[in-house]
């Protein structure tokens, strides 16, 4: 198929014409199964990053549509402590009632059932979390509110790891401030580039923003909308993100001046350096293995398409893929067959690269239970 790209001119925060581009990155997408270029940059001015060269919105539905992510029922323990400080951290910065709650990009509405408001509505588009929140009792689908209803309407509208998946941040946050009542606030967490550290999330084809603490409070107050709370916080276990977060809380005021960011240029190819650190110490393990050996990777990853282009992976004997999820098994990844975790122990394998971070030590206590020998697994860490 013939993708559609469209080319970012300006800044889509503070809209400089200064912009630099920064690096270049090839990423072969599984639904599509073709590769794509992706051009990140950076703003001069307020230093906000993004992806130059997005895919047209038409092509973004059909990839958010047709992508092979799990969506589960139900929020596991190491989700559940992240929920929770993510609603300690909105009960201490707000002093007025939480009647009226939106949340956009809802996935399974684990956050709206824990925060537990007398009014709880969703706005999500993906037809299997949809098919979840249907059936989550006090949840309130969006779509189902009377347009003449809805204007001023919600005390909080939440945004969780959904912002950075918007092509246009700032047109996307101003057509929903009229949704907010006078005084209603905006809660968001996205992934934090405000350190270029080794708790820095990396760059993946999904995000096609990269916000700092700096440039996430300047799409607000070039919204309309004032900063009255903000934290970094770092929660390794919790699996959708575990490198560094940046929490926001804007309020809708009037009279709210944009103010001026210094602008600075971030060194992010050191980023991608770092990742062939990560490939190099794949190899050397391969190397170790004798040349006939069967091996198998866990998790049908982003990452793990990643590791086999850019390793001796596929030099050798890979017998399959394991993944849990119905959706992907049966399908293949470079012509390895995708498999269920069940047939971990009936398959002849004598050595497994588990090359999933966020969910590593859910797959240790799962090997452990199967009684898989240890001695036979490679860990994404171990490479780092």
């Amino acid at each position: 198929m013939n993708l559609k790209h469209f080319t970012i001119r300006k800044c889509p925060i503070c809209e400089s014409s200064k912009i630099r581009e920064i690096l270049t990155k090839r990423t072969f997408i599984r639904n599509f199964k073709l590769e794509v270029s992706q051009v990140y940059a950076i703003c001069a001015e307020c230093s906000f990053m993004f992806t130059k060269n997005p895919l047209s919105n038409s092509d973004l539905e059909i990839y958010y549509s047709s992508n092979m992510q799990e969506r589960k029922i139900g929020a596991d323990e190491n989700e559940l402590s992240h929920i929770k400080d993510q609603i300690n951290f909105l009960k201490q910065s707000l002093n007025f009632s939480n009647r009226a709650v939106l949340e956009i990009g809802a996935n399974n509405g684990s956050f709206l059932m824990e925060y537990g408001a007398p009014e709880s509505y969703y706005r999500e588009l993906n037809v299997d979390s949809l098919s979840i929140l249907k059936n989550k009792k006090n949840l309130k689908n969006f779509e189902e509110i009377p347009k003449e209803k809805r204007t001023s309407k919600f005390d909080q509208i939440i945004l969780l790891h959904t912002l950075e998946h918007i092509v246009n941040p700032k047109k996307f946050i101003k057509s929903w401030v009229s949704y907010l009542k006078d005084g209603g606030v905006f809660f968001v967490e996205v992934p934090d580039f405000t350190f270029n550290d080794d708790n820095t999330d990396d760059f993946i084809f999904e995000h096609v923003n990269f916000f700092s603490e700096k440039t996430l409070r300047e799409l607000f107050q070039n919204s309309g909308l004032t900063v009255i709370a903000t934290q970094i916080a770092l929660d390794p276990k919790y699996p959708a993100c575990t490198k560094c977060v940046v929490r926001m809380i804007a309020k809708k005021a009037k009279n709210v001046f944009p103010q001026k960011i210094s602008s600075k240029i971030l060194l992010l190819k050191k980023r991608e350096e770092r990742w062939g650190i990560y490939f190099k110490n794949i190899d050397s393990k391969l190397a170790k293995l004798n040349s006939g050996s069967q091996i198998a990777i866990y998790s049908a990853s982003w990452l793990t398409t990643e590791c086999l282009e850019k390793t001796k992976l596929l030099d050798y004997n890979i017998v399959a893929i394991f993944d849990r999820d119905p959706k992907k098994q049966g399908t293949t990844i470079k012509n390895i067959p995708i498999e269920s975790p069940d047939n971990l122990l009936s398959t002849k394998i004598d050595h497994i690269f588990v090359l999933n971070e966020g969910y590593e030590n859910e797959i240790r206590q799962y090997f452990d239970k199967l009684g898989f020998p240890v001695g036979k697994a490679s860990w994404w860490s171990d490479f780092k």
